[in-house]
């Protein structure tokens, strides 16, 4: 069974929306995840506003949650039904080794 990082990318408006979305999607909920806030910038970055052009850059959240493939699957068919106009992008990176660097 391959695991995978899946790294989210929204608007920080559906903040909520997704922590109650992941929290009740099992898998997610029993791995856990970390919730970000960061600052997209480049040519791909879809600016809402002037005020964000001219500050060059879009304040979004990123969500981590490593996941098994199917469980994957699962949760991107839940986002995509529950929040269909939601501009939500993901990145899903497999993990080849994770561990403690000092395990006690």
């Amino acid at each position: 069974m391959t695991s995978v990082l899946l790294t989210l990318t929204a608007p920080v408006a559906l903040e909520e929306q997704l922590t109650g979305l992941l929290s009740t999607h099992e898998p997610s909920s029993r791995a856990g995840f970390r919730i970000s806030d960061v600052r997209c910038h480049g040519e791909n970055v879809a600016y809402r506003d002037v005020f964000e052009q001219i500050r060059g850059y879009v304040r979004m959240i990123e969500i981590a949650v490593v996941l098994a493939e199917r469980d994957l699957t699962e949760l991107l068919a839940l986002l995509a039904k529950e929040l269909p106009f939601a501009e939500i992008s993901y990145r899903a990176t497999p993990i080849v080794r994770a561990g403690t660097v000092n395990p006690r």
